[in-house]
């Protein structure tokens, strides 16, 4: 299942395979463009997830949230 409140950030991976999504339930979530559920479902902000992306490689993501942090993730979705 998707976000049930409202996105505040969509990015595109660099290989344009997949997207990480933030929302104002405090999650992010990891898309593959050819799958209707997310692959993963990040959690770790306490307040909602108002920015989104990856770096160069598609290796890594970030999250940036009104909590005032910004995490960095890896593949295996680890900070």
């Amino acid at each position: 299942m998707g976000h049930s409140v409202m996105l505040w950030s969509v990015y595109i991976s660099p290989n344009n395979e997949s997207l990480i999504s933030g929302s104002y339930e405090k999650k992010a979530r990891l898309w593959a463009w050819d799958q209707e559920t997310p692959v993963l479902e990040i959690e770790g902000h306490e307040k909602s997830v108002l920015a989104t992306a990856f770096d160069p490689t598609g290796k890594y993501y970030l999250t940036g949230s009104l909590d005032q942090t910004i995490l960095q993730w890896g593949a295996d979705s680890t900070r």
